[in-house]
């Protein structure tokens, strides 16, 4: 009778299974890499921190065990999409940090997180007066989701120009290209910031 043993497996189940066992508790983590040498090289591989999930892991830092912000922190530093998108977004809307804020974003946005891509995006609506950046922002968000149809605005209309088209309850009944509809987004996008503060 044949027996399986660890070193039969391929890689990627391993990886798959150790990346699992991260994403479901750190007390799991450090089992796994006590119980043998094999998953104990796995476990600290520089992939398996990239591609676990956080899910079980809450944003607000002040719920953070030194051990917990050690691992996100090292997930960050291999580049894991969502430890990408919370430092970005605490670093940009709770510290004011929008330079390395807006990096993290981006890195995220790169590595294909959504709520990243939003984010980033609206930032370079509103950040910037340059045009060429406020269209990659508006490339980054049509991505994102398809969206709007075209609402007879001339070509290179001013975002001033058409601010005043959005009226209050009329969020739900919006006609327009791309464009406007973004700019509406990053307009709610931006009076929600005051409450973010609160929450992270």
């Amino acid at each position: 009778m044949s027996t399986t043993t660890i070193d039969s497996l391929p890689r990627d189940i391993l990886v798959n299974v150790v990346s699992f066992v991260m994403s479901n508790s750190l007390r799991d983590h450090s089992n796994i890499k006590l119980s043998c040498k094999d998953f104990y090289k796995i476990a600290e591989d520089k992939f398996v921190f990239q591609i676990t999930s956080l899910e079980r892991f809450p944003m607000t830092r002040w719920r953070y065990r030194e051990e917990v912000y050690e691992f996100i922190n090292r997930c960050k530093e291999s580049g894991n999409p969502e430890a990408l998108y919370r430092q970005g977004f605490i670093d940009f809307f709770s510290k004011n940090l929008k330079v390395s804020g807006t990096e993290n974003l981006k890195k995220a946005t790169e590595n294909g997180h959504v709520d990243a891509s939003y984010v980033y995006g609206i930032i370079l609506l509103c950040e910037s007066d340059d045009g060429t950046i406020k269209q990659k922002g508006l490339k980054i968000l049509s991505n994102c989701f398809i969206s709007g149809k075209n609402c007879g605005s001339k070509e290179g209309t001013n975002v001033e120009e058409n601010s005043n088209r959005w009226l209050p309850g009329k969020e739900n009944n919006i006609t327009c290209c791309k464009k406007c509809l973004w700019e509406y987004e990053a307009h709610l996008f931006c009076n929600m910031l005051p409450i973010l503060d609160f929450i992270i």
